[in-house]
């Protein structure tokens, strides 16, 4: 669960990064809000489902977010 909470942080964070200018768009213009939206869905529940695929990728990042985490931890003391 510890990833999937430093993924919202990260998320949160991004979402209060400035965008560019509407000349440097990264959304191409073919795209609408409905296929934006379909493909966010599918993405999301893809990752919902690949700790189950990949237990062995989950369980080592798992570890290895909880090694940054406290080395964050000791930094900031």
């Amino acid at each position: 669960m510890g990833v999937f909470r430093i993924i919202m942080v990260l998320t949160g964070v991004t979402v209060f990064m400035p965008a560019p200018s509407d000349d440097h768009a990264a959304v191409s213009p073919g795209r609408d809000t409905v296929s934006m939206v379909s493909a966010a869905t599918r993405t999301v529940s893809d990752m919902a489902s690949f700790c189950g695929r990949q237990p062995g990728v989950c369980d080592t990042a798992g570890y290895v977010v909880g090694k940054l985490e406290a080395k964050a931890k000791y930094s900031v003391r």
